[in-house]
């Protein structure tokens, strides 16, 4: 069991959440540095996806299309990601409108400063 406190920032109202895990797992440790890992996907990629992507709001209801543009959503989010310190660093939303708005210049460019390396590394991250 978790017990979680959260605060609205707008209303400040304070909550509490109580969670409920089921493991095999006896080290609370391991355990714990799971179940953060886990809510810090949630709230980096997912946050993002939707953020930036408005993946919340598509409405696909075709199961193979929706998980292939899933896929390359997730791969724009790691292009947007990878082109930030090219572009001055700004947020990702901002990031993914200054390539779109000259795609045929911008993403050459992107694509010809990544390395090996870089790549790999965005590649693992995408779950």
């Amino acid at each position: 069991m978790v017990k979680k406190e959260c605060e609205n920032l707008i209303t400040s109202k304070k909550t509490t959440e109580t969670r409920y895990y089921i493991s095999d797992l006896t080290d609370i440790e391991v355990l714990a540095d799971g179940i953060r890992g886990h809510w810090s996907i949630e709230n980096c990629l997912h946050f993002n996806l939707d953020y930036t992507m408005k993946q919340d709001k598509d409405t696909t209801t075709d199961k193979r299309a929706d998980l292939h543009m899933g896929m390359i959503k997730k791969m724009a989010l790691s292009m947007i990601k990878l082109s930030k310190p090219l572009l001055g660093n700004k947020s990702l939303r901002l990031t993914g409108k200054m390539i779109g708005m000259d795609v045929e210049r911008v993403l050459p460019a992107i694509i010809m400063s990544l390395s090996r390396e870089s790549i790999l590394e965005a590649l693992s991250s995408v779950k």
